[in-house]
C-alpha cells in the first residue's frame, strides 16, 4: 500500500472513530473493568514485556535467529490472544532451515522505516511460502512478532476482534490479504490511540489491543459500555427535543460527506423529506442555516398541499432522521450486543431464545424519533413478545430499567418486576443486571410454561398442529389465525363478507407465498424472507410510509391519483403497529374507489376456493389448518435457485479498433469516468463521426453484450417498455419491449445485463417513450399496469443492494452496472424532440467531433484503418472532405463510404450523389450550388450531373 493511500486511509478511519462518542465512554468503562476480578489479561503484559527485553538485548542475525524463534514459541501461551501454536512451530522450522534469510526478514520487518508495514509483512509472507507452501504464517503471527519486538508500538492481532471492532464503529471494510488485514488493524488501533490521547488518555499500543480485545470478548464490558453509550444518546435526544436550535447546530457539525449523503437520499422526495432536502441543500451550498430557515421551508412545503401535511410532525421529528442516520448503525449494534449478552447468561443456556428481537431503537414505532430504546428477550417457542413473559430492558434519558415484564396479550399483562437505575455511570453494572434476571427467572419460566430442560409438546402453539402446506409460511396456528383475520378485516372493509366475489383472488404460490388480491392489485401477502423471517407485503399510501426504512414498490398511478406502494415489512411490525393499521384503513378507502367499476380480478383463475372460504368461515379455516390445501391451482414459479445479477468490471481498459479520433485518449478517459460514476452516456456530433461504432467497441472492451436500436418519432412505451400482444390462441399476454429485453432472458427468466445502444436517440419523444424506465433510473421501483403469465403485476426495479435473485416471469431488474449509450446527430437538433433536464441529469454528454485539420496524411491513416490499400485518390478525397465540411460537418464514416465506392474506378460523381448530397437537406439553394461549383476543378467529377441531380432532389 502506497504511503499516500495509507495516510488517506488513516485519516478516514481516525475521523470515523473521533466522531463516535462511544470510544471515550467504552474506554472509561474498560479502565474500571480492569480493576475487577473478571479481568484476566495481565499475562500478555508480562510475556510481551519479557520478549521486548529479549529483543532489546539480542542482536538479530543468522547465529541467534533460531534461539529467538524458539523463545517466541515457548513464550506463546496455550490459549488467549496471541497466535496458534502451529504458526510458531513452522517459524522455528523455517529459521532452522534458512537462518540467514529469516534473520534478514526479521530485521526488515522490525526496522525498515521506508517500506510500508503491509509491504514488509507481504515480503516476509511470500519468502516463507517460497520456502514451503504449507508454511503457516497468519496475521496473528505477524502481530505477535511485532508486539514481541515493541509492544508499545505494535498490537497483537485476532481476526474476530478486528471484525467486531469494525462493526462497532460502522466501518465497511472487507477482509483482504494477511498483510492488508494487519496493516488496516494497525491503522485502526493507531487512530484509536490518537483519539484517546486527544481526550486525555495517553496509552501505548498494547493498552489499545487489550481494550479492543476485552471490548469484544467480555460480556461485562460490552454491556456496560453499550448501556452507558445509549443512555448518553438518550440524554442528547431529550435535550434536542427541548431545544430545536441546539439540534440544528448538532446537524451542522456532522461530517460534510454524511450531510451530502442525506441530501441525495432526500432529493426528489415530497412533503417532510422535501423540507429535509431544502435544509441540507441550503447548508451545504451556502454554509448557513438557522431555525428561521426551518420554519420558512415548513411553510413553503406545507402550502403546496391542500391538507395539513405536518399535523403529526414537529421540529424534532423533522430533524431527527437527518441526525440519527449518522449514529443508527452504532446504536443498533449496541442494542443487539445487550440482547445477545442477556441470552448468553450461563444459567439460561437451556432456553432457546428468539434471536435479536424484539428490539426498538430511537426511531420508535412510527419513525418520528424518540428519547428511548427498549428490548424484550423471550423464548423462541412463543408466538411473539406480546404473549410472552419477557426479560425486559429499557434505556432512556432517565436511566435504565430491567427485569421481568409480561406482554400486552399475556394473562398477567400489566404486571412487572423491574429494577430502575438513574445513575448509570456509578450504579449500573452487568452483574447487577444479571442478578436481577436470575432473580426473576423462575417467574419468567412459569410465565412462559417452559422449563430449562424441555418443552412440553402441549404447552405452546406448535407448528406441528398446522398442516405442512401452511407451516412453511406460518410458525403456528395462532400466527396463521392472525394473518387470516387481517385478510378478513380488509375484505370486510371492501364490503366483501363471504367467498365467491370474483374481484378477489386468494392464492398460494409454489414459492410459499400466501396472497390476497383485489382486482388488479395485491392487497396483502405473507411469506418468508431469506433469513426465514415471516414478512408481510401490504398496500399502503406512499406518503405515509415514505419516512420508514421498509422496502417499497410503487404502483403506476395517474397524475391526480394518490400514490400507493406495496410495502414489505416484518409481520410483527405490521401486527403491532396501530399507526400502520390506521394507514391501511385509509388506503382501503382509496382502493375501493380506484376499482369501483371492476367486476373480476385477473388473478381469479389462480384462486384457491378452500383458502378463500377459510378467510370468512372459522370452521373451514380449522379444517384447512389441519388438513391443508389439496389440489390447489398453485402459481408455479420455476428456477427457484438464486442466481447472480450480472456485474461489469469497469476497471478494464477500453480499446478502440478501426476508429480514429484526434482526441482519442481524452474521449476514452471521459467515457471510463462517466461509466464508473454510474452515468449513462450520449455521444453527440455530426453524422459519420463513429459514434455508434464507438458505443459497440466500448461494450466489447467491457465484455458486455449490446443491443443496438435506432430511435423513431413513433416510439411509445409499447415499443420501449412493452405491452399486451396477441397469442396464437387469440389470448393476450405481456411481451417486453426494447428496454425490458435488456434485463431478462426470455427463456429462463434469469437476469441479464445487455447494454442498450440507441442510435439517433433524440428522434424519439424521450419522456413519452422512456416512461417507466426513467422512474426506475432515478431509483424507484415501478409496478406496471400489466400482468405476467403467472398473474403477478409486472415490476421494473433497480438492483439496489441485491446480489442474487430468484428468477420469475414478472420482475425486471435493472442491474447497477447496466448502462444506456445514446447517439445524437447535432445536425438534427432543430427538428427533433427535446430532452427534459431531469432526464439529461442521468447522462454524460461526450462530443465526438470531426478532425480540425483534414490533411492527406490524415486521410491515409484512415485508409489504413479501413484496410483500403493502393488507393489512388487520397488528395481528391481530402479536397472533397474539406469542401463538404465548409457547408456541413460530417465524420469519417461517410468519407469511408466514398473511398470504398471509388477505390476501383474513381467514380466520385456517383459517390457524392449517394452519400454526400442527401446530407445537405435543409441547406440554402445557393449553398448547394456553391458546393457543386467548388468541385469543378476535380476532373473525376461531372459537376453538370451533380447539378442536375440536386435540382431534381432539392427542387432548386
Amino acid at each position: 500500500m502506497r504511503r499516500e493511500e495509507t495516510k488517506m486511509q488513516f485519516t478516514k478511519v481516525k475521523q470515523v472513530i473521533d466522531n463516535s462518542e462511544y470510544i471515550t465512554i467504552a474506554f472509561n468503562r474498560f479502565l474500571r473493568f480492569k480493576r475487577t476480578d473478571k479481568y484476566d489479561e495481565t499475562y500478555k503484559y508480562e510475556i510481551l514485556s519479557e520478549l521486548n527485553t529479549v529483543f532489546a538485548e539480542t542482536s538479530i542475525n543468522e547465529e541467534t535467529i533460531v534461539e529467538i524463534t524458539k523463545k517466541l514459541q515457548s513464550s506463546n501461551p496455550q490459549s488467549g490472544s496471541f497466535v496458534h501454536w502451529s504458526n510458531t512451530a513452522d517459524l522455528v522450522d523455517y529459521a532452522t532451515a534458512r537462518p540467514t534469510e529469516v534473520a534478514e526478514l526479521f530485521v526488515q520487518l522490525f526496522t525498515d522505516e521506508v517500506a510500508p508495514l503491509s509491504e514488509r509483512i507481504k515480503t516476509f509472507y511470500e519468502k516463507g511460502k517460497e520456502y514451503k507452501s504449507q508454511l503457516k504464517l497468519g496475521a496473528p503471527l505477524f502481530g505477535y512478532l511485532l508486539a514481541a519486538y515493541d509492544s508499545q508500538k505494535y498490537p497483537l492481532y485476532k481476526e474476530e476482534v478486528f471484525k467486531e471492532i469494525k462493526r462497532i464503529f460502522g466501518i465497511d471494510k472487507k477482509l483482504g490479504s494477511i498483510s492488508e488485514n494487519y496493516a488496516y488493524y494497525y491503522q485502526l488501533c493507531l487512530s484509536a490511540q490518537e483519539v484517546l490521547a486527544s481526550k486525555g488518555h495517553y496509552v501505548h499500543m498494547l493498552d489499545i489491543q487489550d481494550f479492543f480485545f476485552c471490548l469484544t470478548q467480555y460480556d461485562e464490558l460490552m454491556v456496560e459500555s453499550a448501556v452507558s453509550y445509549i443512555h448518553s444518546v438518550a440524554k442528547k435526544m431529550k435535550a434536542f427535543s427541548d431545544h430545536d436550535v441546539d439540534f440544528l447546530e448538532a446537524i451542522k457539525l456532522l461530517p460534510e460527506d454524511k450531510l451530502k449523503e442525506r441530501r441525495e437520499f432526500y432529493r426528489n422526495f415530497e412533503k417532510v423529506n422535501k423540507i429535509r432536502f431544502l435544509l441540507l441543500e441550503q447548508y451545504i451550498e451556502e454554509k448557513r442555516l438557522d431555525i428561521e430557515d426551518l420554519e420558512k421551508y415548513k411553510s413553503q412545503v406545507k402550502d403546496e398541499y391542500e391538507k395539513n401535511i405536518l399535523h403529526t410532525w414537529n421540529n424534532f421529528s423533522i430533524l431527527f432522521q437527518i441526525y440519527y442516520q449518522s449514529i443508527k448503525d452504532i446504536v443498533t449494534y449496541q442494542l443487539i450486543t445487550i440482547h445477545r449478552a442477556i441470552r448468553n447468561i450461563d444459567e439460561f443456556k437451556g432456553i432457546d431464545f428468539t434471536k435479536d428481537k424484539v428490539i426498538f431503537d430511537f426511531n420508535g414505532s412510527r419513525n418520528l424519533g424518540g428519547t428511548g430504546c427498549w428490548m424484550a428477550v423471550f423464548p423462541e417457542k412463543m408466538e411473539n413478545h406480546k404473549v410472552a413473559a419477557q426479560f425486559f430492558l429499557e434505556i432512556d434519558e432517565n436511566g435504565v430499567d430491567y427485569g421481568l415484564h409480561f406482554g400486552s396479550s399475556h394473562p398477567k399483562r400489566g404486571m412487572r418486576d423491574i429494577e430502575s437505575i438513574s445513575d448509570i455511570e456509578d450504579e449500573f453494572t452487568y452483574e447487577k443486571m444479571k442478578q436481577k434476571f436470575l432473580e426473576v427467572a423462575d417467574e419468567f419460566i412459569e410465565g412462559n410454561r417452559i422449563t430449562l430442560d424441555a418443552v412440553e409438546e402441549t404447552d405452546l402453539p406448535e407448528q406441528d398442529n398446522l398442516h405442512s402446506s401452511l407451516s412453511q409460511i406460518f410458525d403456528s396456528v395462532s400466527q396463521a389465525e392472525q394473518a387470516f383475520d387481517v385478510a378478513q378485516k380488509l375484505l370486510n372493509k371492501l364490503d366483501i363478507y363471504e367467498a365467491g366475489d370474483e374481484r378477489i383472488a386468494v392464492t398460494l404460490t409454489s414459492k410459499q407465498k400466501f396472497h390476497i388480491d383485489f382486482c388488479n392489485w395485491l392487497l396483502v401477502g405473507f411469506y418468508r424472507d431469506n433469513e426465514n423471517k415471516l414478512m408481510t407485503v401490504v398496500t399502503l399510501i406512499e406518503d405515509e410510509v415514505s419516512d420508514t426504512s421498509y422496502k417499497r414498490q410503487l404502483f403506476t398511478q395517474k397524475e391526480h391519483e394518490t400514490q400507493i406502494a406495496l410495502t414489505y415489512l416484518p409481520f410483527e411490525d405490521f401486527i403491532e403497529s396501530e399507526h400502520l393499521q390506521s394507514i391501511l384503513d385509509r388506503t382501503v378507502t382509496i382502493i375501493r374507489d380506484r376499482f369501483a367499476t371492476y367486476l373480476r380480478s385477473p388473478f381469479r383463475k389462480y384462486n384457491v376456493p378452500s383458502l378463500e372460504q377459510a378467510i370468512f368461515d372459522k370452521n373451514v379455516r380449522s379444517k384447512v389448518f389441519k388438513n391443508g390445501v389439496h389440489q390447489a391451482p398453485k402459481i408455479q414459479i420455476q428456477n427457484q435457485e438464486y442466481v447472480e445479477i450480472p456485474t461489469v468490471e469497469f476497471d478494464q481498459d477500453i480499446e478502440v479498433h478501426n476508429l480514429h479520433f484526434e482526441e482519442k485518449q481524452l474521449i476514452l478517459r471521459q467515457v471510463k469516468t462517466a461509466l464508473k460514476n454510474g452515468k449513462h452516456i450520449i455521444f453527440t456530433g455530426p453524422p459519420g463521426t463513429g459514434k455508434s461504432k464507438l458505443a459497440k467497441e466500448i461494450c466489447h472492451s467491457l465484455d458486455v453484450s449490446p443491443k443496438l436500436v435506432t430511435a423513431t418519432s413513433e416510439w411509445s412505451t409499447y415499443e420501449t417498455i412493452g405491452g399486451y400482444r396477441p397469442n396464437s390462441d387469440g389470448t393476450l399476454s405481456f411481451h417486453p419491449g426494447i428496454f425490458l429485453d435488456c434485463f431478462k432472458d426470455e427463456k429462463t427468466n434469469a437476469p441479464i445485463n445487455k447494454w442498450l445502444i440507441i442510435d439517433e436517440m433524440n428522434r424519439a419523444d424521450i419522456d413519452k417513450a422512456f416512461g417507466a424506465l426513467f422512474s426506475a433510473l432515478t431509483g424507484d421501483p415501478v409496478t406496471l399496469n400489466f400482468q405476467s403469465q403467472s398473474g403477478n403485476p409486472v415490476l421494473l426495479r433497480p438492483q439496489g443492494d441485491d446480489e442474487t435473485v430468484v428468477p420469475n416471469d414478472y420482475e425486471y431488474i435493472i442491474p447497477n452496472d447496466w448502462r444506456l449509450i445514446g447517439t445524437i446527430n447535432t445536425m438534427d437538433k432543430a427538428s427533433l424532440y427535446e430532452m427534459s433536464y431531469a432526464f439529461m441529469r442521468r447522462f454524460a454528454f461526450i462530443p465526438i467531433g470531426v478532425p480540425k485539420d483534414i490533411t492527406v496524411n490524415l486521410v491515409n491513416e484512415y485508409l489504413d484503418k479501413w484496410s483500403i490499400v493502393e488507393y489512388d485518390f487520397s488528395e481528391t478525397l481530402t479536397f472533397i472532405w474539406k469542401q463538404i465540411n465548409h457547408y456541413r460537418k460530417i465524420g469519417p464514416a461517410i468519407i469511408e463510404d466514398i473511398a470504398k465506392y471509388t477505390v476501383e474506378d474513381g467514380d466520385f460523381t456517383s459517390a457524392i450523389i449517394l452519400y454526400v448530397l442527401p446530407q445537405f437537406e435543409g441547406l440554402m439553394d445557393s449553398d448547394i450550388r456553391g458546393f457543386i461549383e467548388k468541385l469543378s476543378p476535380i476532373q473525376e467529377i461531372n459537376t453538370q450531373q451533380l447539378l442536375s441531380f440536386a435540382e431534381d432532389f432539392f427542387y432548386l
